[in-house]
């Protein structure tokens, strides 16, 4: 019988938190100290005797299992020697992750605002803490350096990087000063992008959570990468929805006028690719992460990036589905929004914004045309049936805008711009 990575992930992963629970303060404080010299190490670069490090008998007793989890054997790595030249490259690794788990679980324990105070105080403060304000920084720039790492030197879906994947999402509360949300987000919808997990398979992580036990080993690894970067997608864009809104549109917008410009969007086979590649394939990821943020977050939270969030959606979703389906069957809990209308007709979708604009976005064209309709926020917008007339209404102002469209026979098919009627 295969065991899946899921099923194996997880029971690894609650085990070393229960250990960790365990030990208390004083313990994680000692596992910290013995293994954080491994990242001083690997950054410096320096000859094993000029750094210091953990002697054979100090280094921590870490469960068999969680060697099995991260795919290294628990021998090799008991057995090598410190002073051996090869020792770092696996202790490097599970130190980044050791030290991420810490993190992502005891995030009150570490010390997340820098302090300026004297080289003496500082000795009491690093009692105070896990791991202090530096020792986190240069822990968070190598867990995403591990989650970034090119295919030459870490496979695509090693559990080492599903594991930083997992991390970062979980503690992206407090990774998020020192990593780049846009490269984070970037990289973790490309690890959803694999073409060896099928559509159904990510549509039964999206749904459930769940990886359907099926296909060889290969596969299910695949898989639960995409599952990890999905979650973690889901994770940062929960705890940051605008900034995630923000950093999305702004590269959708790049790639859009790239194209526009004529810019050809080559694939490569490299990792991770360039943030236009990313888009152009992760259409279906970034469609998955906006509609969750817009589920889970409060709809008043969402008014000053509504225009933003209709934007992405238009362009992960395939024009031609507009031509059989409406607005609310494709993405469902927009149209409940009284600042979002959508009228089929025209093919054409309203929204309202807190600048008192319209913004009517065209689905055929892809255009958006700015209406100036009010002087302070808008409150609701509606299309009439035929989508000849629109309504805009500010509760701010108190005031009804009436947008009508050119009519006559070349208009038939296609109404006009909207232009002001009457207030």
């Amino acid at each position: 019988a295969v065991v899946s990575t899921q099923s194996t992930g997880e029971a690894s992963q609650a085990l070393f938190l229960r250990e960790l629970r365990r030990i208390g303060f004083a313990g994680r404080q000692q596992l910290v100290g013995q293994w954080y010299p491994y990242i001083v190490r690997k950054r410096d670069a320096s000859p094993p005797e000029q750094v210091e490090k953990p002697s054979p008998l100090d280094l921590p007793v870490i469960p068999e299992y969680f060697w099995n989890f991260l795919n290294i054997p628990e021998k090799s790595v008991s057995s090598v020697s410190l002073e051996d030249e090869e020792a770092p490259s696996d202790f490097y690794s599970v130190s980044v992750i050791i030290l991420g788990v810490v993190v992502a679980e005891f995030a009150e324990e570490v010390e997340l605002r820098r302090t300026e105070i004297s080289p003496q105080k500082r000795d009491v403060a690093r009692s105070s803490f896990l791991l202090t304000y530096d020792m986190l920084r240069m822990v968070g720039a190598h867990l995403f350096g591990q989650l970034t790492k090119p295919l030459s030197q870490l496979a695509l879906h090693s559990p080492l990087r599903r594991a930083s994947v997992d991390l970062i999402g979980r503690g992206f509360a407090v990774w998020s000063e020192f990593m780049n949300l846009t490269a984070v987000l970037m990289t973790l919808v490309e690890l959803q992008t694999d073409p060896t997990v099928s559509l159904d398979v990510k549509k039964a992580i999206a749904q459930s959570g769940n990886i359907p036990a099926t296909g060889n080993k290969e596969r299910l690894a695949a898989a639960a990468t995409v599952r990890a970067a999905y979650q973690a997608c889901i994770l940062i864009a929960n705890q940051r929805p605008q900034q995630s809104i923000n950093a999305l549109s702004k590269e959708i917008l790049t790639f859009k006028c790239d194209v526009e410009a004529g810019l050809s969007i080559q694939s490569s086979s490299s990792f991770p690719s360039s943030y236009h590649v990313i888009l152009d394939k992760g259409r279906y990821p970034v469609y998955l992460l906006v509609q969750n943020v817009i589920e889970k977050t409060k709809s008043r939270e969402l008014v000053p990036v509504l225009v933003k969030i209709v934007e992405i959606m238009l362009f992960c979703i395939d024009v031609e589905q507009f031509k059989t389906r409406t607005l609310s069957e494709l993405i469902p809990s927009l149209t409940k929004n009284p600042l979002i209308d959508y009228c089929q007709a025209p093919q054409q979708v309203a929204v309202g914004s807190v600048e008192g604009l319209v913004h009517v976005f065209d689905i055929r064209s892809a255009k958006c045309t700015p209406l100036h309709c009010h002087s302070a926020p808008t409150s609701a917008v509606t299309f009439s049936s035929n989508g000849r007339a629109l309504v805009t209404f500010s509760d701010g102002e108190g005031k009804v805008s009436i947008w009508q469209s050119s009519t006559g026979l070349l208009s038939l098919m296609s109404p006009g711009p909207l232009k002001l009627s009457r207030t």
